[in-house]
């Protein structure tokens, strides 16, 4: 988890770290959750933008979840995060590594007030169970999010997942460079 308040730099500071995996040729995997920019909150569709960008990133087809998953699955938010966990495991095979997925402005989508907050609403938890479903070990992915902190705490799932989180780091704590997101996107048992 990245944290800071709103205004803290958050949003830049993934920005800058892009520049550098980019220009060390590992373009990183990532959903940028702008309001004024209209649908970029919509869950379904940052999976599938997720998805696809994993998929061009490691020249992977388009991912097909395993017959009884299609079967299994009854939604379009959890067909979404089938999806996206089948081209991870699909990258990870290829690569012999997790991806990165980096997600900005994660409270704009599920915090207090925004239009998926609700858990019942689907979504992070659907993106989570079908992970726990499909890579119980989460051998295949890391998940990089940034929230404003002050959200966090006012909604029991964000709450939860900087609970389970392996590393949470601050802005607003100190001056942070680009290796400490890296170590954070990419932890030693990696």
């Amino acid at each position: 988890m990245l944290l800071a308040p709103m205004g803290g730099g958050k949003t830049s500071y993934l920005a800058s770290y892009f520049e550098e995996r980019i220009a060390a040729k590992d373009a990183p995997v990532a959903h940028f959750i702008d309001l004024r920019d209209p649908g970029s909150d919509d869950p379904k569709a940052f999976m599938r933008s997720l998805c696809a960008q994993v998929c061009r990133k490691h020249r992977l087809p388009a991912p097909t979840p395993p017959q009884e998953i299609r079967a299994w699955s009854s939604n379009d938010m959890l067909a979404a995060a089938q999806e996206l966990v089948t081209s991870l495991m699909n990258a990870r095979d290829k690569t012999g590594r997790p991806e990165v997925l980096f997600i900005d402005a994660l409270d704009e989508a599920f915090g207090e007030g925004a239009r998926f907050h609700l858990e019942g609403a689907g979504s992070l938890p659907d993106l989570l169970r079908a992970i726990d479903d499909l890579d119980p070990e989460w051998r295949s992915v890391r998940i990089v999010a940034s929230s404003r902190d002050a959200a966090i705490e006012g909604t029991s799932h964000l709450a939860n997942l900087k609970k389970g989180a392996t590393a949470v780091l601050n802005l607003s704590d100190k001056q942070h460079r680009a290796a400490d997101l890296h170590r954070l996107a990419h932890p030693p048992n990696c």
